[in-house]
């Protein structure tokens, strides 16, 4: 019973349209909340490698065969190969593609002298690459970023 001359507050029906909004917000933030942990638990980091990633620094080692690498996107994406950007010697050529599935068209344009890996395709180039350097180099490739070996 509301006391004399005041008010008891929202009566029961007034307070539930608050409550059913409270409710739907909450279980839009819990399913916000399940996509992004999902998407980081399903989302594969080898899409952010980029081929500069693998010139040796001072101090660090990357792939031998690309010491000394250059910015060759310009002349080496574009009509030929749809890549987004690649570093090379006059050895091997690192391209980086936006798809897998460019990547592999990539490597079956180039042929014998193509390695693919996930998004990114090096290009030995002629044959005076050995198999070790290409071997070593393949498997720095497939390596990166992942904790276990397939």
């Amino acid at each position: 019973m509301a006391p004399e001359g005041g008010n008891a507050g929202p009566s029961a029906a007034a307070r539930r349209p608050v409550a059913l909004v409270a409710a739907a917000v909450g279980i839009a933030l819990i399913l916000c909340l399940v996509t992004i942990v999902m998407w980081l638990f399903t989302r594969d980091s080898r899409v952010d490698l980029q081929p500069e990633y693998f010139v040796g620094v001072e101090g660090q080692s990357g792939i031998s065969l690309l010491d000394g690498a250059v910015d060759v996107t310009s002349a080496t994406c574009g009509d030929e190969y749809a890549c987004e950007s690649a570093w090379g010697t006059d050895d091997l050529v690192l391209m980086k593609f936006a798809t897998k599935d460019d990547a592999a068209s990539a490597a079956r344009m180039i042929g014998a002298n193509a390695y693919p890996s996930d998004w990114l395709v090096a290009n030995f180039i002629g044959d005076s690459v050995s198999d070790n350097d290409r071997r070593f180099a393949s498997e720095v490739l497939d390596g990166a970023w992942q904790s276990e070996v397939d």
